[in-house]
């Protein structure tokens, strides 16, 4: 999704750049998600806590580890 959304940002950079600022903001905050959710993720596998902000916070987020897979 963020590939199509930088295109669509290069395309606009000459015509419209008010637009193609608000895709690559986008593009951005679609970066950071997935960049927090991906560290969550590891951090879960690792059984280390990440610290990453969420809506404004600080959160731990990946308390439980690998080796609860089988209690789920």
């Amino acid at each position: 999704m963020m590939g199509v959304q930088a295109s669509a940002a290069r395309a606009l950079l000459d015509s419209d750049p008010a637009a193609a600022r608000a895709t690559l903001e986008h593009v951005e905050e679609s970066a950071r998600e997935a960049i927090g959710e991906l560290q969550g993720i590891l951090g879960t596998l690792r059984d280390e806590p990440v610290e990453r902000p969420v809506d404004g916070d600080d959160a731990a987020v990946g308390s439980l580890g690998v080796e609860r897979l089988p209690d789920l």
